[in-house]
């Protein structure tokens, strides 16, 4: 199995991409792309713009493009004051896909977050 890097709720996965490449898009956000936001603490997971790609594969499959190794953030979303949560996950160049974990409330036996979903990305492209 590949190494996988996680940082919090994410899980990022190498994945070789196989299949047409039906769309490439460079992120061009100045904060950067934001992997995942936090429900209620007002973070998130975010990896540096300058160095992203998100590749869709056969019209449907989106995996992020890192282009250059980098880091992700853990940040305040409106401060962009780091966390004491997660450290800065150093992320080497290549494809990954992004997996978010889950959390359940036992005594509700409520879902709280999707897990094993694909995470779908919001951000500003060229």
């Amino acid at each position: 199995m590949s190494k996988q890097y996680i940082q919090g709720d994410v899980m990022l996965i190498p994945h070789k991409l196989s299949g047409k490449v039906t769309a490439r898009k460079r992120v061009t956000n100045s904060a950067g792309l934001i992997v995942a936001r936090g429900e209620e603490s007002g973070h998130i997971h975010v990896l540096n713009a300058d160095d992203i790609e998100i590749v869709e594969i056969n019209a449907r499959d989106q995996f992020i493009e890192i282009l250059n190794d980098t880091h992700m953030r853990h940040i305040r979303e409106a401060t962009g004051e780091p966390t004491r949560d997660h450290a800065d996950l150093f992320l080497p160049t290549g494809t990954y896909e992004v997996r978010m974990q889950r959390q359940y409330d036992n005594s509700f036996a409520e879902e709280k977050k999707s897990v094993g979903r694909r995470a779908s990305y919001r951000a500003d492209y060229e």
